[in-house]
């Protein structure tokens, strides 16, 4: 059987070819659009990474799914992002974090919109950043099909939070030292006016024992004793009266000095003599090495009271038959003398107590005498003077206390 040849009409091969220019030209047009469409988003993309603040696109759950130059180096993140689901919320700190950030997601999934102010952040690298966290949902199909719900733009507030505290912290700061300031100014009035109202009766006593002295003839000589008592304890009490009056002035700044050139030497020479009784009393000797330091910038009487306090306790705390060393040394700006014994020394725990007014560090218990004020006077009027007072101790091995004060040819600068 023998096929027969199809005929096609002339109108029929027109329709044909109108229908493959047809379908080219519609394939041309998809090529066109495709063309565009990754060209707008290559353009969307370098625009993105260009963008000068840290942006994040996100899925429904938080999950990062892309991340532009900046968030990458804000968040100290790697590049390319890690092929393990990376949680934005692993990023944020602070005790609530985890509800606040739950709450956004779910606000912003709903409403279209949230914001974290002052998040907390603590990145990979060991900053910690405070940031406003602010959430848009995203309305695409593109977007969705990418697993883009979301995107998050990060605002730094680190330097404003931190500029913030530290205004806090100063006015706080400032507000303790006019408490301070104010309490010690009570506090000066106080005992600036219990001082004086004291020194009335006790000026009446010790004037009426002296007139009983006057006439000690007189007096049954099993009361003589007594009188001997009331004149040294009057003279006692005086004696602290003054001493409370002048931690009061130092401290205030009332006290007046007579600022002029000292030497050191001279000083310690006259505060040597004056203790070398009660030093012989307990055998110990004086071990000085002074030199020629430069002059000081001080009021000798002053400094001369500081060196007689410092070598009676010296004296009074080291052991019998020992020795206290007396050393002298300067710098560019200053020049110093040097106490030392080898006496019981001073437990660590109690050095930041020294200085404080009636605190004796448990001796009222022992048979030395004091009052406990006579190293915070010299702290004060070393201080007043421009110069410091410090003390290094060893317990069983003695202590040593520094008074350094300003050369006179450099402290007027």
């Amino acid at each position: 059987m023998t096929a027969r040849p199809v005929m096609i009409d002339a109108d029929q091969d027109g329709s044909v070819r109108r229908y493959q220019r047809e379908l080219s030209q519609h394939l041309e047009e998809l090529r066109e659009q495709q063309a565009a469409t990754e060209q707008a988003l290559a353009w969307f993309a370098s625009l993105f990474e260009a963008l000068p603040v840290p942006v994040l696109l996100l899925s429904e759950l938080g999950t990062v799914v892309e991340a532009n130059g900046c968030a990458v180096d804000y968040l100290a993140l790697s590049r390319p992002l890690p092929r393990a689901p990376l949680m934005l919320r692993r990023l944020l700190s602070g005790r609530d974090a985890d509800l606040r950030w739950v709450d956004a997601l779910a606000r912003a999934r709903t409403v279209g919109a949230a914001t974290l102010d002052e998040q907390a952040l603590a990145l990979a690298d060991g900053q910690d950043r405070v940031a406003r966290i602010v959430l848009r949902r995203v309305d695409n199909a593109e977007a969705s099909q990418r697993g883009v719900a979301l995107i998050c733009s990060l605002i730094d507030l680190t330097d404003a939070v931190q500029a913030r505290q530290a205004e806090l912290a100063r006015q706080q700061a400032e507000a303790r030292q006019r408490d301070i300031e104010t309490r010690s100014q009570a506090r000066a009035q106080t005992l600036s006016r219990v001082s004086h109202e004291l020194r009335t009766p006790l000026n009446a006593i010790m004037g009426f024992a002296q007139l009983l002295m006057a006439d000690l003839d007189r007096l049954p000589a099993a009361h003589r004793p007594y009188l001997a008592h009331i004149r040294t304890a009057g003279a006692d009490l005086l004696g602290l009266v003054e001493e409370v009056l002048d931690i009061n002035r130092a401290e205030s700044g009332q006290m007046k000095l007579d600022m002029v050139a000292v030497r050191l030497p001279d000083e310690v020479h006259a505060a040597v003599e004056l203790n070398r009784t009660e030093a012989q009393a307990l055998e110990i000797t004086f071990d000085t090495d002074l030199g020629e330091p430069p002059r000081v910038r001080a009021d000798a009487r002053r400094v001369r009271e500081v060196l007689i306090n410092l070598l009676s306790n010296a004296i009074k705390y080291g052991r019998h038959g020992g020795r206290v060393r007396l050393r002298s040394g300067h710098d560019e700006h200053h020049a110093w003398i040097e106490v030392e014994d080898n006496g019981i020394g001073i437990a660590p725990e109690l050095l930041p107590q020294l200085f404080e007014p009636f605190n004796r560090l448990g001796s009222e218990r022992s048979r030395i005498k004091g009052h406990g004020l006579g190293l915070s006077i010299c702290k004060s009027y070393v201080e007043l003077m421009g110069g410091r007072l410090s003390v290094r101790s060893t317990p069983g091995r003695g202590s040593c206390f520094t008074l350094a004060l300003p050369r006179w040819d450099r402290g007027r600068g």
